[in-house]
C-alpha cells in the first residue's frame, strides 16, 4: 500500500535530479518512489526514463508526452490516469491496475502488462517493431477484449493491429521471434541460482551462466541481476535496461549492446572485444581493471575491449581507467570528463 505523500513541488525537485541523473551530471539521482502516494500529479513532458514507481498510487496522474521507456510501474495504480503521446518501450506495467485510462498515441513497444488489470482502457498505440505483451493465463484479471478499445496506428496513418498480442490466446503475431523469449521465468531462476551457488563456493559447486549466442533482449530485467562472471559472448543485449548492472569479470566478447540505459554499470574486469556499445548511455560506467582475490593471491584483470565500438555513446564520466582500448572507436561519442588514464588506446578512433 502506497504510504508517504509526495507533493508537486517534492516531484518537480526529483524530476530535474533525474534529468541530470540521465546525462551524467553531477546532482543527479535516479527517481525511485516505491510504495508512495503520486495521486494527482503531473509529470507531463518530462523524462522519467528507468524510474521505478513500485507499488505506488498513481491515481489520476498526468503522464502525456513523457519519456516512460524501461520505467517499472509493477504492481502500482494507475486508476483514471491520462497517459496520452508517452513513450512506454519496456515499460514493465506487471500486477498494474490500468483502469479508465487514456493511452491515446503511445508507444507500448515490448512493454508487459501480464496480470494487470485493465479495463474500460482506452489504447491506441503507434505501431513499432516490438511486440506489446498483454498475455495473460487463464485465471488472469484480463478475461476479456471487450472492456478494451485497442488498436494500432502506424506511422502512415493506417490503423493495423499486427503489433499486439492480446488475452493469451495464439494467433499469428504470438508465434513470431519477438515473443520468443530465451528462457522461461523459471529456467531463469535456475539459472541464476546455480550460478550464485558456482560464485560462492569457488567454482567447485553449481554451475557458471552461459548466455552465449542467445538474444537477450527480451529479458527485460536481467540488469536486476548481478551476473559478475557469466559466459555471454555474440549475445543481443540491444536496448536493455542496464542502469547499475553488475557484470564484473564477464565475458561479452562479439556481443552487440547497442542503444542500452547503462548509467552506472560496471564492467571492470571484463572482455569486451568487438562488442558493439554505439548509442548506449555508458554515463558513469566503470571499465577499470578488476582485483581478483584468490588462493594464489591477489591479481589484476584488464577489461579487453579491444575493436570496441562506441560511435554515438554517451560516455559522460565512464571510466576507462587502465583499460585495452586497441582500436576502439569513440566517434561521435560524447566524452564529457571521461578518464583514460593509464588506457592502451592504441590506434583507437576520435573525432577529428
Amino acid at each position: 500500500m502506497a504510504d508517504e505523500r509526495i507533493t508537486q513541488a517534492e516531484l518537480d525537485v526529483m524530476l530535474k535530479k533525474h534529468n541530470l541523473f540521465m546525462i551524467g551530471k553531477n546532482g543527479g539521482a535516479r527517481i525511485v518512489y516505491k510504495f508512495k502516494n503520486l495521486s494527482d500529479l503531473s509529470f507531463r513532458g518530462m523524462n522519467v526514463s528507468g524510474a521505478d514507481f513500485t507499488g505506488s498510487d498513481l491515481q489520476r496522474v498526468n503522464l502525456s508526452k513523457t519519456n516512460c521507456n524501461g520505467t517499472v510501474f509493477y504492481g502500482c495504480n494507475l486508476t483514471h490516469a491520462k497517459l496520452d503521446n508517452a513513450s512506454f518501450d519496456r515499460a514493465d506495467f506487471r500486477g498494474a491496475e490500468l483502469i479508465d485510462v487514456s493511452m491515446i498515441g503511445v508507444d507500448l513497444s515490448k512493454s508487459d502488462m501480464r496480470k494487470g488489470k485493465v479495463s474500460q482502457a482506452v489504447i491506441e498505440t503507434v505501431a513499432r517493431a516490438g511486440v506489446v505483451d498483454l498475455s495473460v493465463p487463464q485465471d488472469s484479471d484480463i478475461k476479456r477484449t471487450s472492456d478494451l478499445l485497442l488498436t494500432a496506428v502506424a506511422d502512415d496513418g493506417v490503423t493495423r493491429d499486427s503489433s499486439l498480442v492480446l488475452g493469451g490466446e495464439e494467433n499469428e503475431h504470438s508465434r513470431t521471434s519477438d515473443l520468443d523469449l530465451s528462457f522461461s521465468p523459471e529456467q531463469w531462476e535456475q539459472m541464476v541460482r546455480d550460478h550464485y551457488v558456482w560464485i560462492s563456493n569457488g567454482g567447485a559447486k553449481g554451475v557458471q551462466m552461459d548466455l552465449s549466442h542467445r538474444d537477450l533482449r527480451s529479458q527485460k530485467n536481467i540488469g536486476q541481476t548481478s551476473l559478475t562472471m557469466i559466459k555471454g559472448d555474440s549475445c543481443k543485449f540491444d536496448e536493455l535496461y542496464l542502469v547499475k548492472a553488475q557484470l564484473q569479470g564477464c565475458n561479452f566478447s562479439d556481443s552487440s549492446v547497442t542503444k542500452i540505459m547503462g548509467s552506472e554499470a560496471d564492467f571492470r574486469g571484463s572482455n569486451l572485444a568487438q562488442v558493439d556499445f554505439s548509442a548506449a548511455d555508458l554515463s558513469c560506467a566503470h571499465f577499470e581493471s578488476l582485483m581478483i582475490k584468490t588462493a594464489k593471491g591477489e591479481h589484476k584483470m584488464r577489461t579487453n575491449l579491444t575493436n570496441a565500438n562506441f560511435i554515438g555513446a554517451n560516455l559522460t564520466k565512464a571510466k576507462f581507467r587502465d583499460a585495452i582500448l586497441v582500436n576502439a572507436d569513440f566517434r561521435g561519442a560524447n566524452l564529457t570528463d571521461t578518464d583514460f588514464s593509464d588506457a592502451d588506446l592504441t590506434n583507437a578512433k576520435f573525432d577529428a
